[in-house]
Order: structure tokens, then sequence, then C-alpha cells
């Protein structure tokens, strides 16, 4: 009769065992110094492409309070750009010119942004085939944080959201900064 700890020390023992044969049946090896597949590039021919999409936030430390995902569902040209590993090359031309501005009046529109604007940068194949690079460059408006009433302690806080909903003045926290928002209250607290 085997006894409970030596059924478990033969188990431990049988995984050991077969756990290396399985590890090293399936690693692939790795050969350092073997030549890279070369990327692929447009033929030497092309007109100048559509190589990349950016979208950067300089006044914010790149970092956005809106998803980035967001920002790409209102805009079209990123199904534009050129993909080397399907050899789908756009040409940089009138088209796509059109369609960066209807992206830029698109994201205008959302109301997100205090500014916006577009660069386009040279940025050649290694074949010499002309590529540029457009970059978004983008200021989102601050959010709504906190709400306060500095100057008279004439009216609390209830008295005065009381007068702006009746005018239809909207203030609610984690809301984009609206500066015509911010004068019509102004103009409302004045004339109280």
């Amino acid at each position: 009769m085997v006894s409970s700890s030596v059924r478990v020390w033969l188990a431990v023992v049988g995984v050991c065992l077969a756990l290396p044969l399985t590890v090293v049946g399936a690693a692939e090896p790795v050969v350092f110094g073997e030549q890279q597949p070369e990327a692929a590039l447009p033929p030497a021919d092309s007109p100048a492409l559509f190589r990349s999409l950016e979208i950067r936030f300089p006044t914010q430390g790149n970092v956005p309070t809106v998803e980035i995902a967001t920002y790409l569902y209102y805009m079209e040209v990123d199904d534009e750009v050129s993909l080397p590993s399907q050899q789908r090359w756009t040409p940089f031309d009138a088209a796509l010119e059109t369609l960066l501005l209807e992206d830029f009046e698109r994201l205008w529109a959302t109301d997100f942004l205090n500014d916006i604007s577009i660069e386009i940068v040279d940025d050649p194949y290694p074949n010499g085939v002309e590529g540029r690079r457009i970059i978004f460059l983008l200021e989102e408006r601050e959010r709504v944080r906190i709400v306060t009433f500095n100057g008279s302690e004439a009216y609390d806080r209830t008295e005065i959201d009381e007068a702006m909903e009746s005018v239809g003045i909207e203030l609610r926290l984690d809301t984009r900064v609206n500066p015509g928002v911010i004068r019509t209250t102004e103009g409302l607290l004045r004339q109280m």
C-alpha cells in the first residue's frame, strides 16, 4: 500500500518530467543575426502618398480628456492611410485634401475643441517615394470642475440656481467650459 504523501510526490515528479518535454517541444528557436524581411515599399514611380496620421494634444502634454476613438469616429481620413502590408497606397491628392478639410469641420463642430490645426509633413519612404504625414493638433476645451460664485453674500446658492434655471442657463460639472454661458451667467448675477 502506497501512502498518500508518496502518491503526491510521484504526481509532482511526473508533472515535472512531462513539463520540460512539452515546453521544449513547443518552443521556437531564436536565431540571432538573421536578416529581417524588408518593409513593403511603394512602387518607385508612385505619386506623393498619404503615409501616416497622427493626433496630438501639444498644449495638454499629449493627454486628451476625450478618448481618441471618439475623435476618430468623426474622421474619415483615417480609413485612407496607406497600408504597406496590404500593398495599398493612397495618393496625397486634391480628393484627400478635401477629406482633410471635411474632417477639420466635423471635429470643430463637436464643440470639444478650443483650437485645431493640421500640419502636413514630408516623410519620404526609404526608396525615395514622397510620403506625407498628416498631424492633427488639437486643444480641447476645459471642463467644468467646480462652480463657485464669489462676491456678494446677498443671495444663497439655491436662489442663484433658480434664477439660472428660469432663463435656461445650465452649469453642470464635467461639461465643457463655454465662455458664452459664463458671460450670460455674469450678466444674470449683475441683474439680481
